[in-house]
C-alpha cells in the first residue's frame, strides 16, 4: 500500500499479473527472460514497488495471452458477490435489502 492507506496503480497491476500467473500456473521465473530482466526486477515490479513500463505490460499481456485491460482491471466473475451484503449492511438492510437510508424516502 502507499503511505496514504490506498493501493497504488502499480501495485494493483502487480497484483493483477500475479493473479493471472496464479492462473495459468505460471512462475515469475518464466515471465522474467520475456521482459529481458531478472526475477528480482520482475518481483519489484510484481510487488508495486517498481510500475511496469508500458512496453511491459504489452510484453506480459502477449505472453500471457489476456487483453491488456486484464492486467488493470479484475474481471467481473472475480468481483465480490454483492447479493451478500457485509454483515454491517445487512444489520441496516429492511426485509428487500434495501439500506436503512433508502426507507420511506418516497
Amino acid at each position: 500500500m502507499s503511505t496514504n492507506g490506498t493501493v497504488s496503480t502499480a501495485q494493483s497491476v502487480g497484483r493483477q499479473v500475479r493473479a493471472v500467473l496464479a492462473e495459468q500456473g505460471r512462475a515469475q521465473a518464466e515471465l522474467a527472460p520475456v521482459l529481458s530482466m531478472t526475477t528480482a526486477a520482475l518481483s519489484r515490479r510484481l510487488l508495486g514497488q517498481v510500475a511496469f513500463r508500458v512496453d511491459e505490460i504489452a510484453r506480459v499481456a502477449e505472453y500471457l495471452q489476456v487483453p491488456v485491460a486484464r492486467l488493470f482491471f479484475v474481471p467481473q466473475q472475480h468481483v465480490a458477490d454483492r447479493s451478500h451484503p457485509h454483515p454491517r449492511e445487512a444489520e441496516s438492510a429492511d426485509e428487500e435489502g434495501h439500506p436503512a437510508a433508502s426507507r420511506g424516502a418516497a
